[in-house]
Order: structure tokens, then sequence, then C-alpha cells
């Protein structure tokens, strides 16, 4: 049978149920915020068309705050991606591969996300400390905020599991076999 004893990576079950507990607290809030994003997005656009159809009436700023809301929505949804798997993979040719390659490849691609996502939410961190007290022209949206969107999704990103080496590596380890005492 399939062992994991041998793995250092492993943590145990009382330590795993607590951090699952955790994240799933923490995916439910985020995936309420995200729905409520997403909502701003299609009633923005809609008030701003009934506004001017009806109304006659310019709606000031839609349209830098649709953008506001659209990249909220993709940084802030990112991590809820890479969470179920929903992001683009080659699952055909990495399943045709030989074992071996295919976890040599899942390690890199694993340590390749996390120094990515690592360096861009550090780019990200650097860039809102520069602009500060700039703002958005329209609306005078702080640059903060924008950023602090991409920031968010980065930094969330690199704290699932899906791109944990340990995992990476066990999901293609071969099968232990146990000792035999002689």
């Amino acid at each position: 049978s399939y062992s994991h004893t041998a793995s250092p990576c492993r943590v145990t079950g009382n330590e795993r149920s607590g951090r699952e507990n955790k994240m799933r607290t923490a995916e439910r809030i985020l995936t309420a915020f995200v729905v409520i994003i997403m909502a701003g997005l299609v009633l923005v656009p809609t008030a701003q068309v009934i506004m001017r159809g009806v109304f006659v009436l310019p709606f000031i700023g839609a349209e830098e705050f649709t953008r506001f809301l659209l990249i909220c929505l993709i940084f802030c949804a990112y991590p809820l991606v890479v969470e179920h798997g929903e992001n683009i993979v080659m699952g055909e040719f990495k399943a045709a591969m030989p074992a071996r390659l295919r976890g040599v490849l899942n390690v890199t691609i694993s340590l390749s996300a996390i120094a990515i996502t690592g360096f861009l939410a550090w780019v990200t961190a650097t860039n809102i400390s520069n602009n500060l007290k700039n703002s958005t022209p329209t609306l005078g949206i702080p640059y903060w905020i924008f950023l602090g969107a991409t920031l968010f999704g980065f930094a969330v990103r690199r704290q699932y599991r899906p791109d944990n080496p340990c995992d990476a590596i066990e999901r293609n380890a071969p099968p232990i076999k146990p000792a035999k005492i002689v």
C-alpha cells in the first residue's frame, strides 16, 4: 500500500484540520467578496445605461469605477481559481510523460509559481509604497487600493497548497514498499 509516513512534508491530522477550517472560512469570505464585486461590475454599467438612456444624465466616473471593479475581481478571484484547480494546465501533455519526468515538471512548476507570485507581490508592494499619494483622475480612487487588489491576489495565492513543492513531490512519488523484517 502507498504510505506517506516516510515524507518529511506531512503534517498531523490535528494541524491539518485546524488549517483547513481556517482556509475554508477565508475561502467563503473571499467568495462572498468576489460575488459582491461581480454584482457591482454588472450594476455599474447597467446604471450608466439607464441614467443616460432614460434620464439623459451622465454617470460620471462609471467607466473608471467599472475598470476598478474589474481589476479587483480578477486579482481577488485569482486565489480561488488556483485553489479549485481551474487555472490553465496542460494535463494531457503531462499525463503522457513518464512518472519521474512528470514529478520533476510538477516540482519545477510549483517552485517557479511560488517565485513568480512572490516576485509580483514584492513589485506590487514596492509600487504601492511609491504611489501612496497618487489617485485616479476622475473619482480620485487612491492607487494603493487599485494595487492593493493585485498585491492581495498574488500574496494570498502563495498561501494555497497546490504549489507546495512537497505536494508536487508526493503526487508523483513512487509507492513506498513496506520494509521486510528478516
